[in-house]
């Protein structure tokens, strides 16, 4: 085959080419071969029946140069033993139609044009240098194809301090687990902010210890750049504050308060791959504080309308 290419293309320039070549049995006594042809410009599938493999290796050299160089110029098909018997194609009778006769320029020198041929459509064979549609791969341009970013979950850990909510600055710890693609996340949280003790304003000899739990939805939009990623979110605070009475007490009792507040967060991460580095830095505006009271003095504890936290810790990413 690679041998009939060459002296059917001669001289001329050819464009490299991937072909893929299968022959079946058609029926007793044809075979059938299926070229898939790809190249720069595209690709297309043809398929021959012949009635022998010599025949069907022929055609189908003929085919490939043609798609190689499809300007060349194979002349009209001689007859040979080997030539492939190819079905005619069904004739059909177009209708003539007449076109009306126009005018040409005043100015105009050339000659009158001759009337249009009315000679019956040829019904011979189609060329194989012809091919009814030009080769395409039919698959889509890369650039246009959408990109999707895929949905990914991630689970984190943390520490650090918080302000506001307890007396003094306290320690936190937390968790959060959520989803993220390109450009946002969304999680929920849980934090423990550990006990801080403090004494009434009015009376030094008798105080508290405090607590205080929460879980914490947020939504986050994040701009990036490479590795790094900076979560810029909204969310809320809601959970229980703890405060048991310490001090000079008869008898020391521990109540429980909604504690609820509205919170934004601007945050820092590094990721590389599976495992990611974060920062934390967010304020609060408190719509439920907690005021814890005792007999012997109006108010021991309220927690404050602002506060803050900055945590920082670990991420893991999957899938």
């Amino acid at each position: 085959m690679e041998a009939t290419i060459e002296r059917t293309l001669g001289a001329a320039p050819a464009a490299a080419l991937t072909v893929d070549a299968l022959v079946t049995q058609a029926d007793a006594a044809r075979w059938r071969l299926e070229l898939e042809i790809a190249g720069a410009s595209g690709g297309g599938t043809r398929e021959l029946t012949a009635s022998s493999c010599g025949e069907l290796v022929d055609a189908a050299a003929l085919v490939i140069a043609i798609a190689m160089n499809p300007e060349l110029d194979v002349g009209e098909p001689t007859s040979t033993d080997d030539e492939v018997e190819l079905p005619p194609p069904p004739v059909v009778e177009l209708p003539v139609v007449e076109l009306p006769a126009v005018e040409p320029p005043a100015s105009s020198t050339s000659s009158p044009t001759s009337p249009p041929s009315t000679s019956p459509p040829s019904t011979a064979p189609d060329r194989l240098d012809e091919p009814a549609e030009p080769f395409s791969s039919g698959a889509p341009n890369d650039t246009s194809r959408s990109r999707s970013s895929p949905v990914r979950g991630y689970a984190r850990v943390g520490g650090g301090v918080g302000l506001g909510a307890l007396p003094g600055p306290a320690a936190v710890l937390g968790a959060e687990a959520g989803a993220f693609a390109r450009g946002w996340r969304v999680g929920l949280g849980f934090d423990g902010w550990l006990p801080k003790t403090s004494e009434a304003p009015d009376n030094p000899e008798i105080g508290g210890q405090f607590s205080l739990w929460m879980v914490r939805p947020r939504a986050c939009g994040v701009p990036a750049a490479g590795a790094f990623s900076f979560p810029l979110c909204v969310g809320l605070e809601l959970g229980t504050m703890r405060g048991t009475g310490t001090g000079a007490l008869a008898v020391s009792q521990t109540a429980r308060a909604l504690w609820g507040a509205a919170s934004v967060t601007a945050g820092f991460v590094w990721s590389r791959r599976i495992v990611g580095l974060w920062l934390d830095a967010g304020a609060h505006l408190a719509f439920a504080r907690p005021a814890f009271r005792t007999v012997q003095t109006p108010l021991v504890y309220e927690a404050s309308t602002l506060g803050g936290r900055f945590v920082a810790g670990l991420e893991l990413r999957f899938p």
